[in-house]
């Protein structure tokens, strides 16, 4: 867990990443998220964990998805009462838009 708790995301540069899905992945210990995050014109228009194993989230995944979104940000505001969930979340957006990030 202190990895997880030491973690640092970083944003990107969205004026980099071209349109598409991209697929990023951060698993830790108990932490395993597995993402999928859509882009169009350089904004972020959807984002979803589709790891299945990770259980039901709830309403914890709905708000971290949403927070994304709107921040246009992997390095999203922590979900109330879900630091490391929010933080292990974070990261595996910032990997997914790291993939394909053209130079």
């Amino acid at each position: 867990m202190r990895e997880v708790r030491n973690l640092v995301v970083r944003d990107v540069d969205l004026s980099k990443v071209e349109d598409g899905t991209y697929l990023g992945a951060y698993h830790k210990g108990r932490f395993a998220f597995d993402v999928e995050v859509s882009i169009r014109d350089h904004r972020i228009v959807a984002v979803k964990n589709v790891n299945r194993r990770a259980g039901p989230l709830g309403d914890w995944a709905a708000k971290a998805e949403a927070s994304v979104i709107a921040r246009q940000s992997a390095a999203v505001d922590v979900v109330s009462g879900a630091t490391l969930n929010t933080k292990a979340f974070g990261k595996a957006v910032e990997l997914a838009l790291n993939r394909r990030v053209r130079s």
